[in-house]
């Protein structure tokens, strides 16, 4: 019997490898989505800071990536014009909604 764990390890390995996120990448936008769902998003200065994540030339290029390819937007803080701040796009909160069934999947 696999164990759900493993199961949904291999559940989500298959969904990031569908959207081409590699493993940093991902664990970048769960940052990225838990600040947001938290109510305070993160900007790209704060995000370069996620030290446990990569390093801050590996996250720039990983929030490029994530730019480009539709999971990430930059919005303008209202206060600061020049701070961009990260928000979730409509492929991401998908992306995650995807994640959650996974949950589910393996528990079943």
């Amino acid at each position: 019997m696999v164990s759900p764990y493993l199961k949904l390890m291999n559940l989500i390995a298959s969904i990031t490898d569908e959207n081409n996120l590699d493993a940093i990448s991902l664990r970048l936008l769960e940052a990225i989505a838990l600040a947001v769902e938290n109510g305070q998003p993160l900007s790209v200065t704060n995000a370069m800071q996620l030290g446990h994540i990569a390093s801050q030339a590996t996250i720039h290029r990983k929030i490029d990536a994530l730019v480009k390819n539709g999971f990430v937007v930059h919005q303008a803080e209202s206060d600061a014009k020049r701070t961009k701040l990260l928000t979730l796009s409509n492929k991401s909160v998908q992306l995650i909604q995807q994640l959650n069934g996974c949950l589910i999947r393996a528990n079943s």
